[in-house]
């Protein structure tokens, strides 16, 4: 062992001797090379026995002078097999050649920000790293960079890198992953992953972009780190959701999306994701949010011919988030073709109007220009009577635009009621029909026509009478009548006097006409004669009659003749008359005047006739009463006039009865005319009427019940009735009800009271009764929103959308507020959970509930083990101490070997290390219900021997192991071991043993 350990310190001694030789120095155990005296600037190099921790300082003081560290140097740490950390500071830009080849003992390593080249084999051999993170700063990795890190489970590669070299990553036969965070690829050397994992999994930002950039050997293997589930949305008003498939599944994601926008557009963004792993990549994202669609229904309007547009109105649909049209970049334009001078009509009203996040859909309106209304007053005129009219003519009154006269597309009828022969005095002149192309006759006023009167001459007839006669009616003659006309045109016929009367004798008198009025006519006159002679005088027995049984009357005489007011009295002897008997049967018999004499008169005689009639015998109707509907009740008679103690036993036949009331017959009051009848002695000469009145019948008129909706109008209330007659219904009723109800659109729900009213019928008395009008609780649908969260989260706040509030209404009509319940909590397992809402309560609402759902997913888990394997000794009894940040245990998998064996005590998990060498322990939780499986960890357990390995004989032989614990050379001498073994680090006799 001694003589190996000189062999090292001899290769560290020399390095230092050459770097002396171009101005080297030693601080703290670490030999600088300056390579830049100019810039003060050295490379740095280890010995060959640097163990443990090694930190590098940025600079070092030498001879006076600050140095920066800028380079870690060629073969600077080269099988420092002992060297477990290494603090390399942001100074140095460039990682030497084998600068940490064969350092199995480094477990991580942290490649600063300043570092921009990695040297061939820089870590080849480094089979204690796991992982590896190549920082932004570095552009190029040279060939074998990495080769044989056989415990190198990942990398990232940062977007900087531009070219990586041959065999880079060969025969790291752990490599499980390996990350492009950038977007762009760098060139790729031969094989660089040649004998990796055949699990090897390359993950990049852009699956198309990365296989064109690393070429198709490696596009079985290549995954995106993110898979956008889409980048099209529809403007909402809010920032759309990103949603997005983590394919790094073992580790949780958190997305930075606050380049994210929400207007309309399209966008091309950079998304930071970060992993909990501490990855932190930057994604590229396109997305396209469309514009909403926005609907402008423009209103119709209408104006009159000549007025000015009126303000035009509209009503928008289709805002979201609330929004109004101040998100608008201008306001909504109306705009119309039509001004005041434009004819009547229909004009289409336009909208205008931009936004940045709606699409409009503009739904024109109407302006419809309707006529003006113009008043048409006919002009008065004046004619003679009798003459043709004269032409009609009109005045307007409401012309618009300085008009003088509308356009007619007909013409106004013009007329009068005066003809030729229409009568003297005003008429009216009529104005009616007629269309324009702009306005609507709305009124027509009349003129006058004023008839003057023509001239008539009236001309008295000459004619004769009687003596003691009176004046006969005189005739007259016209001469001027116009149209036709006659004396029937008077208003007055003229008066025709003379100076003659019955008591004139004879003679010639002159006639004179006057005092004639006409309408029509301006009147003058001219007289006739009149001429009286002798008359003749005649008496008659006048006719008398008499009932049956009575005496003959005085007969008296009728004298036709006297003149001048003479009578009988002027006779010189009174006529004489005979005639039948007081016993003479009914009949007629003659009445016979004789003898009588009379000095002025020359007397002829006519008969007369007495008539023997019945006696005259009364019949009266008995009134009577009945109720509309009834059949008419027996009438009873009775008589008034009988002679001689006659009963009604002398009536051979009985009078009847007539009326017009029947059972169908209305309420009134009904004649009862009594009619015919014989009697033998008797004449029915006076019959006399009762009275059959009809009386109204009971009507009840109920109020039908009806039902509405809260915030409904009130139903049309209807009624039936209880009590109609002769199949009457409510047709027959002359006013129907009205109805009073305490119930509006705004009444709450519960039962109201419909009083009818107001009713009337001809021939029913009515009362009524009330209905019941129910106002219903109107129907809320009320919604749960669904929402996903993972194991062991609090519950998010559950919220409620409702759909069906009316009167501009909301939630704070409840009188009880809805309940939300979920049985999931935070230790729920994964599953999916109802969100119920319940026992809500209003007074005008009843409630239909829509459940949402909590989807409770797995949450990510971790495990943690920070423990030091690399250098057990024998014999140590060693506990596991790896933690997984679920709580959940952690189980290991120990590869087969019979060094270590492992038991668990306790709950604890122990080995007990009984033989050197090495082995693989891997750490892995599964997962269960509530948990995803964790990324398993490994680590090489590396058991030595504390006394180190012994003074080498000749008999002393020993077995040589790999530090996976796989032998490589069986019972050969300790002195033997470099000459026999290539260049590495070995376990013998349990201790580990470098071969440069």
């Amino acid at each position: 062992m001694k003589t190996l350990r000189f062999t090292l310190l001899t290769i560290a001694a020399l390095l230092c001797s050459i770097s002396a030789k171009a101005a080297s120095f030693e601080v703290n155990g670490l030999c600088y090379y300056i390579h830049s005296s100019l810039n003060l600037e050295v490379s740095v190099f280890g010995y060959g026995d640097n163990s443990g921790e090694v930190i590098i300082p940025e600079t070092v003081e030498y001879n006076g002078k600050t140095y920066s560290v800028t380079i870690i140097g060629v073969y600077a740490f080269r099988d420092c097999s002992g060297l477990t950390s290494i603090t390399i500071p942001n100074s140095v830009t460039i990682i030497g050649s084998s600068a940490f080849e064969g350092c199995s003992g480094l477990t991580s390593i942290t490649i600063p920000n300043s570092v921009t080249i990695i040297r061939s084999s820089a870590f080849e051999g480094c089979s204690g790293l796991t992982s590896i993170t190549i920082p932004n700063s570095v552009t190029t990795i040279e060939e074998n960079a990495f080769r044989r890190c056989t415990s190198l489970q990942s990398i990232d590669i940062s977007n900087s890198v531009t070219s990586i070299g041959n065999y880079a990553f060969e025969n790291c036969s752990q490599l499980q992953e390996i990350y492009f965070t950038g977007v762009t690829y760098p060139d790729l050397g031969s094989d660089i992953f040649y004998l990796t994992h055949s699990g090897l999994l390359i993950y990049v930002v852009n699956k198309q972009n990365a296989e064109m950039a690393l070429g198709n050997a490696y596009s079985d293997r290549l995954v995106e780190y993110v898979y956008f589930d889409r980048n099209s949305f529809s403007y909402n008003g809010q920032i759309p959701p990103v949603s997005y498939t983590n394919n790094l599944s073992r580790y949780n994601l958190t997305m930075d999306i606050s380049g994210i926008q929400k207007d309309a557009g399209t966008y091309e963004t950079i998304l930071k994701a970060t992993y909990s792993n501490g990855l932190e990549i930057d994604i590229p994202y396109t997305f396209t949010i469309t514009k909403a669609p926005l609907t402008v229904d423009v209103n119709n309007a209408q104006r009159l011919y000549g007025e000015q547009n009126p303000t035009f109105t509209y009503s928008v649909t289709g805002f979201v988030n609330n929004e109004n049209e101040s998100v608008f970049d201008s306001s909504i334009a109306l705009t119309s073709a039509a001004n005041m001078t434009s004819n009547v009509g229909a004009y289409p009203i336009k909208a205008t109007a931009s936004a940045k996040n709606y699409e409009f859909n503009v739904r024109e309106g109407t302006l419809t220009v309707k006529k003006a209304p113009l008043t048409v007053k006919a002009n008065d005129k004046t004619r003679v009577y009798g003459d043709e009219d004269p032409q009609f003519d009109v005045t307007y009154i409401g012309l618009k635009n300085g008009e003088t006269t509308p356009v007619l597309t007909s013409d106004l009828n013009l007329s009068t009621d005066a003809v030729k022969r229409s009568n003297a005095g005003t008429y009216e002149i009529m104005v009616s029909g007629g269309v324009a192309t702009n306005y609507e006759f709305t009124e027509y006023q009349s003129g006058e026509l004023t008839v003057t009167q023509a001239p008539l001459t009236i001309t008295a007839q000459s004619t004769v009478r009687k003596y003691g006669d009176e004046n006969p009616t005189f005739q007259y003659a016209y001469s001027g009548f116009k149209n036709n006309d006659t004396e029937s045109c008077l208003q007055t016929l003229p008066t025709v006097t003379t100076a003659a009367t019955p008591f004139s004798g004879i003679g010639t008198y002159a006639i004179t006409p006057n005092g004639a009025t006409a309408k029509n006519y301006a009147i003058t006159y001219e007289n006739g004669t009149l001429t009286i002679e002798k008359t003749p005088l005649t008496i008659r027995a006048n006719d008398v009659s008499r009932m049956y049984g009575d005496k003959n009357p005085v007969f008296t005489f009728s004298y036709i003749g006297f003149k001048n007011g003479e009578t009988e009295e002027n006779l010189t002897a009174q006529p004489l008359a005979t005639s039948a008997s007081q016993t003479n049967y009914a009949g007629t018999y003659d009445i016979v005047p004789s003898d009588a004499a009379a000095k002025n008169y020359a007397i002829t005689y006519e008969n007369g006739t007495l008539t023997i009639t019945k006696a005259p015998l009364s019949v009266t109707a008995v009134s009577n009463t009945k109720v509309y509907g009834d059949e008419n009740p027996q009438i009873e008679l009775t008589y008034t006039g009988f002679r001689n103690g006659d009963k009604t036993n002398c009536i051979t036949s009985a009078p009847t009865i007539r009326t017009e009331a029947t059972a169908l017959s209305p309420v009134g009051t009904y004649s009862l005319t009594p009619e015919g009848g014989v009697a033998a002695n008797y004449e029915f000469t006076e019959y006399i009427s009762g009275t059959l009145t009809i009386e109204k019948a009971p009507l009840t008129l109920v109020a039908n019940d009806a039902s509405k909706l809260y915030f409904e109008e009130n139903p049309k209330f209807t009624f039936h009735g209880e009590g109609f007659k002769n199949n009457d219904t409510e047709k027959v009723l002359t006013v129907v009800p009205n109805y009073s109800c305490a119930a509006s659109r705004i009444s709450g729900a519960g039962e109201y009271v419909i009083s009818p009213q107001g009713a009337s019928a001809e021939n029913y008395d009515i009362t009524y009764k009330t209905g019941k009008l129910t106002v219903n609780k109107r129907m809320l649908e009320v919604s749960v929103s669904s929402h996903t969260r993972v194991y062991n989260e609090e519950n998010p706040k559950f919220e409620l959308t409702y759909k069906g509030f009316v009167n501009n209404e909301t939630e704070s009509v409840f009188t009880k507020q809805p309940t939300v319940i979920c049985e999931a909590d935070k230790t729920t397992d994964v599953g999916v959970y109802q969100i119920i809402a319940k026992e809500a309560e209003a007074a005008n609402y009843q409630f239909d509930y829509e459940n949402g759902t909590l989807t409770i997913e797995k949450a990510a888990q971790e495990i943690v083990w920070e423990q030091d394997l690399s250098n057990i000794a024998q014999g140590t009894q060693l506990e596991l101490t790896a933690t997984a940040t679920s709580g959940l245990a952690v189980e290991y998998d120990l590869a087969d070997n019979d060094i270590v064996s492992i038991y668990e005590a306790n709950g604890r998990v122990y080995l007990d290390c009984s033989k050197c060498g090495s082995v693989t322990i891997k750490a892995l939780q599964s997962g269960n219900q509530n948990y995803h499986a964790a990324l398993r960890i490994y680590k090489t357990l590396v058991i030595t021997n504390p006394n180190g390995i012994d003074t080498p004989t000749v008999d002393n032989l020993v077995d040589v192991y790999t530090l996976q614990g796989v032998m490589v050379k069986r019972q050969i001498p300790v002195e033997n071991v470099e000459e026999e073994l290539p260049a590495g680090i070995y376990i013998v006799n349990g201790k580990k043993m470098i071969v440069r």
